[in-house]
């Protein structure tokens, strides 16, 4: 799910930049990015929907809020 939830922030940041812009020639190439991005998610969603048939949920809806870190000295920079 993660690697879908990547290509969509992708989709929507072609999609901003298509809206900024009047140049033919970019707007077509942002066009095929945009086309190649919704055919990328949709692929990811099949490969998805196949392994949970076959191994059940692959990947949990919601994170149990105790794994995460919330202590600020534990972060490593």
């Amino acid at each position: 799910m993660f690697t879908h939830k990547k290509e969509s922030q992708g989709h929507l940041q072609v999609a901003r930049l298509y809206e900024k812009t009047e140049d033919k020639g970019i707007r077509d190439m942002l066009g095929f990015l945009l086309a190649r991005d919704k055919q990328h998610q949709l692929q990811w969603i099949e490969a998805i929907k196949e392994l949970e048939a076959k191994e059940g949920i692959v990947v949990p809806g919601t994170v149990p809020e105790k794994y995460e870190v919330l202590d600020g000295d534990s972060y490593p920079l």
